[in-house]
């Protein structure tokens, strides 16, 4: 018996209009398995939607559906084939039987009404993919907002994300939405409504992490979405995506549910030995281990073609892995489980350092224990302390449903209940769970006064001896940039880009051989010292006694300026200030000695003012608290 990683294929596929992708249609009708009869038809019509399809068709119920678009209906995967090529305002034709005669009708294509409750909106979307576009759906409570917006990841299959009413994920939806949440979807590439894409199962995960990264900067740049307040939920694989766009510290917080950490060969051997032993003999099962691991190996670690395997190999992986001659294993081609593995998800994992919630279902039999969530857990507290939750969800299967326990899962698995589980047993705790963690998380947060980011430095750029740090926006994009001033060494400035600070090393105002690899500079002033109305840099030196002044072009590039302070001494500590009041900042620099005054001249260079500087006893004051 096999025992496959579960995903559901609802029959009615449906979208709604947009500009750039052509509005598919639906069917619209209720199916029950058909009569015997000789065209081996194996549907026939139980009711049908008002302003459907199958209602411009004239469908009616008891009729047994035997073509579509000259497709006959002897095989379930046949329909959404048919219906996923439906265009609005298309001609269908049909062919049924009713009252043992075959009639030919013919109609076409309708929309569908949107899958949301009364009280909630839904706007359709389009997102560039490449060349063409992917359909997302931003559902939100009624008004403007901005609101608090979670982002759901879905996991593998091939699937459409809008495909019927009662589905976990639009159950989930609309219970968020009720909370007060948006909650933002995208299609994977080639799945429901597209342009301009190629078909799903060619597409690599790396193709689809790219679509699903596309996707948050498109949700970060949409009206009515709170961009402080952005969530992940990441399901399945989707939590595999969340701990690489979770590395974003623009992003709120990431939510994972039955996501693996492990590498896929460990989980493929896993599912062996606690879900195929409940179908098989355990025995059986462990005679089998080595055979599994050969086949695992070769396309998993040493990234061989299907055709490298061995017949005993392939006819394993066909009873436990859904396995094809076509080269797909779980409905996916096995080049993407290879994409897939390449990543190691413990260090992506280790770069998030945002708040994380970790759910395993406790009847989770595709997850298959908890240890894969609490690892994730632990990894991301270990690089940063208390930022991430493990949670046990009770009586809770992979697609969200209330099951009572592992073994009734399996139980459910095998006899092909699933579907059926899913659309009717959702637990509807899920969504207040989720709300009640992001709420703890806004309060826990609200008492933080600093938090550590030192994760967003590279490392190798920060390891060294520093005497100063000041932050100012260099390049006026809004973010507070650093400039560190080094000890022997170049001076280092850090722009704040894409939720981190990238480094640069600054000018220097000579060559340097070892010993000294630059100046030794001890303090940073900041002041627009020739008024082009961006911040200039003045760094003054202890041991090799010279002090650099760095123009700003505005846009955070820096340059020695073509004047300098060209006396030398043992400086530790800089001020500057408008000290002759003639809208031009001076320079104070505190020297072992005589402290030195310097007048701008208006841009043009500056002039020691030795009267003056045994009046400014504050500023001395302060200069001495400095050194």
């Amino acid at each position: 018996m096999k025992i496959r990683l579960l995903f559901i294929t609802f029959l009615i596929v449906v979208q709604a209009a947009a500009q750039n992708i052509p509005q598919k249609g639906n069917l619209g009708v209720q199916l029950s398995s058909a009569p015997k009869n000789e065209y081996e038809a194996i549907f026939a019509i139980a009711g049908v939607s008002k302003g459907s399809t199958a209602e411009s068709l004239g469908l009616q119920p008891n009729d047994v559906l035997v073509e579509l678009n000259g497709i006959l209906f002897d095989d379930g995967n046949k329909i959404p084939q048919v219906i996923g090529k439906f265009v609005v305002g298309e001609k269908v034709m049909a062919k049924v039987l009713r009252d043992g005669q075959l009639k030919d009708l013919t109609g076409q294509v309708q929309a569908r009404p949107p899958f949301k409750k009364p009280n909630h909106e839904l706007q359709l979307l389009e997102v560039p993919f490449r060349d063409g576009y992917v359909r997302a759906y931003l559902t939100h409570p009624k008004g403007e907002g901005p609101f608090p917006t979670i982002y759901y990841i879905q996991g593998y299959p091939c699937q459409s994300i809008d495909n019927h009413p009662q589905s976990p994920i639009l159950q989930l939806t609309a219970g968020l939405v009720d909370l007060g949440y948006a909650v933002f979807r995208i299609e994977k590439p080639g799945v429901g409504e597209f342009s301009n894409l190629s078909p799903c199962m060619e597409y690599s995960f790396d193709d689809e992490l790219e679509n699903f990264r596309n996707g948050l900067s498109f949700l970060q740049n949409l009206k009515g979405v709170d961009r402080s307040k952005i969530y992940l939920f990441g399901h399945s694989l989707g939590g595999n995506v969340a701990s690489i766009l979770g590395q974003d510290s623009q992003l709120a917080g990431a939510m994972v549910y039955g996501t693996l950490v492990k590498p896929w060969e460990d989980y493929l051997l896993d599912m062996a030995y606690y879900s195929q032993t409940q179908a098989e003999n355990p025995v059986s099962v462990d005679e089998n281990i080595s055979l599994l691991k050969s086949a695992n190996h070769k396309l998993y670690n040493k990234q061989l073609d299907h055709t490298n395997l061995s017949e005993k190999e392939k006819e394993l992986l066909s009873a436990w892995h859904d396995y094809k001659a076509d080269g797909t294993v779980f409905n996916r081609q096995i080049a993407f489980w290879q994409n897939f593995s390449k990543h190691n998800y413990i260090k992506e994992w280790s770069k998030v350092n945002i708040p994380v919630l970790v759910i395993y279902g406790e009847s989770d039999a595709h997850a298959i224990s908890a240890l894969d969530s609490e690892l994730i857990a632990q990894t991301v507290n270990a690089q940063h302390e208390g930022k991430a939750t493990f949670m046990l969800l009770e009586n809770t299967n992979h697609l969200f449903a209330n099951v009572p326990s592992r073994a009734k899962e399996l139980e459910n698995i095998n006899n092909g209940l699933s579907g059926q589980v899913a659309l009717t047993q959702f637990n509807h705790e899920l969504p207040g769970v989720l709300d009640n963690w992001i709420n703890k998380e806004k309060e826990a947060s609200a008492q933080r006064i600093f938090d550590n980011a030192s994760s967003f430095f590279p490392k190798s750029e920060t390891q060294m001896s520093s005497m100063d740090v000041v932050a100012v926006d260099v390049n006026k994009d809004g973010h507070k940039d650093i400039i560190l001033a080094t000890e022997f060494g170049p001076n280092k400035l850090f722009i704040f880009k894409e939720g981190k600070w990238k480094s640069q090393s600054l000018p220097q105002l000579k060559e340097y051989t070892a010993p000294y690899l630059g100046e030794d500079s001890e303090d940073i002033a900041v002041a627009d010292f020739n008024k082009d109305g961006s911040p200039d840099l003045f760094f003054v030196s202890e041991d090799t006694k010279h002090h650099e002044l760095l123009l700003n072009d505005g846009r955070g590039n820096f340059s020695m300026a073509d004047f300098q302070i060209a006396k030398k001494g043992q400086a530790n500590a800089v001020l500057t200030h408008d000290f002759n009041q003639d809208g031009w900042p001076d320079i104070l620099i505190g020297i072992r000695g005589q402290n030195e005054l310097y007048i701008n001249n208006k841009g043009k260079g500056f002039t020691e003012n030795k009267q003056t500087v045994g009046e400014l006893q504050e500023s001395l004051d302060y200069l001495r608290l400095s050194i």
